[in-house]
């Protein structure tokens, strides 16, 4: 008997030993990552997917700071999205290694410092080597049944492809940095009203100055609704010597996201009143929403050059 216990015993230790070992080596086996041994410029091409990303980044000056110890995260457009880019822009690739905004806009690709995917949560809004600011959304795409990280319109479709110093993300969209409030609510096209009010009550150099200012941008459609509101055409609107105060109450001196201006709640215009910002549970839509004084927020964190725009769904009247 204590000799068949002994090997029983005996057994059980071999057993637990083996155990161990496996459960202390497999996740070591399962997390181990190959060291990189290419930077950030040797690794693009390596890849052969960048030939165009490379020539940009040597033509304008930049192959030793993508060289240099870093770290950086780079969002790295595909060949396929820059000829999509030169395609919309008519121009040609000579066109565009030649252009002198080239270094501009390569750097609003590149974040200081390395940042994987499942980071980019908590950069809602990173801030790149050049000063500028894009939004990140993570969004589901339920025909992969998946998320999506966006950089701006940009999609990452390739993640976390490691060099010595930095990371990289394969996005299918060449990123564009952002022009002033003006010119960015003139690309929107769904501005036209406020932007024949704003020269109407010649505001347009002082969106177009430094700043920063915060523009809460009623759409065209909502223009629309105040002067069926009022019966008025939009003639008499821009006529309206009370113009320039109602246009000065959409905007807000300094550079506010939606979230600190839900954090502020009561904000002071520059016409020198203040709006309410809030959310509000909609039984239309059957969510939570922002809203600013009755007017709903409908995209948020637009950022410019020199402020950030709030898109809304009504005229705010002071």
């Amino acid at each position: 008997m204590e000799a068949i216990m002994k090997k029983l015993i005996h057994t059980f230790t071999a057993v637990t030993a083996a155990i161990i070992l496996l459960w202390g080596s497999a996740p070591a086996a399962a997390y181990h990552h190959q060291a990189p041994e290419k930077d950030i410029v040797d690794t693009a091409i390596s890849a052969g997917a960048f030939n165009i990303l490379v020539a940009a980044v040597q033509a304008a000056g930049l192959e030793d700071t993508l060289r240099s110890d870093g770290p950086f995260t780079v969002f790295a457009p595909t060949d396929e999205a820059f000829e999509d880019l030169l395609e919309a822009l008519g121009i040609s690739g000579e066109d565009l290694l030649s252009s002198p905004q080239l270094a501009t806009v390569l750097l609003y690709h590149v974040l200081p410092g390395s940042v994987r995917a499942s980071d980019l949560r908590f950069y809602r809004y990173p801030e790149t080597v050049s000063g500028n600011r894009y939004k990140v959304e993570i969004k589901w795409n339920w025909q992969s049944r998946s998320r999506d990280i966006m950089i701006d319109d940009a999609m990452i479709v390739t993640k976390n492809i490691y060099a010595t110093n930095g990371i990289i993300h394969v996005i299918d969209k060449v990123l564009t940095p952002p022009q002033n409030l003006v010119e960015t609510a003139k690309q929107a096209g769904q501005f036209s009203t406020l932007l024949a009010a704003v020269d109407a009550a010649g505001l347009t150099d002082t969106l177009n100055g430094p700043g920063p200012f915060t523009l809460f941008a009623p759409t065209d459609e909502a223009f629309e609704d105040l002067l069926y509101q009022l019966n008025i055409s939009a003639a008499e609107l821009l006529a309206d010597p009370n113009l320039p105060e109602i246009l000065l109450y959409h905007v807000v001196s300094g550079d506010l996201t939606a979230v600190d201006a839900l954090r502020t709640r009561r904000i002071e215009t520059i016409a020198g009143d203040k709006v309410k910002v809030r959310l509000r549970w909609s039984r239309e839509y059957r969510r939570v929403i922002p809203m600013v004084n009755d007017a709903r927020i409908v995209d948020t964190d637009i950022f410019t050059s020199n402020g950030t725009i709030h898109v809304i769904d009504r005229v705010l009247l002071p």
